[in-house]
C-alpha cells in the first residue's frame, strides 16, 4: 500500500526518498571506512610492536649464549 501511494506521488516523494537513502548509506559507508582504517592501523602497529619484541628477545637470547660461551672459555 505504501509503495503504491509513493508511486502516485512520485514527482515529489521519490527524489526525497533517494536523497535520504543515499545520505544514510554514505554516512554508514564513511563510518565503516573509518572503522576499517582504525583496525588496519591498529593491526600494523601491534604487528610492528610484536616484531620489535621478538627481535629484543632474540638479541637477549644471543647475548646470554655469548656470555655463557665467554664463561666457558675462561
Amino acid at each position: 500500500m505504501w509503495l503504491k501511494t509513493l508511486y502516485r506521488k512520485r514527482a515529489v516523494t521519490w527524489p526525497f526518498i533517494f536523497y535520504t537513502i543515499i545520505w544514510t548509506l554514505s554516512k554508514k559507508i564513511l563510518l565503516l571506512l573509518l572503522i576499517y582504517n582504525q583496525i588496519k592501523y591498529s593491526i600494523k602497529k601491534n604487528t610492528l610492536l610484536f616484531y620489535d619484541y621478538l627481535s629484543q628477545q632474540q638479541n637477549n637470547h644471543r647475548a646470554g649464549r655469548e656470555e655463557k660461551l665467554v664463561e666457558k672459555m675462561f
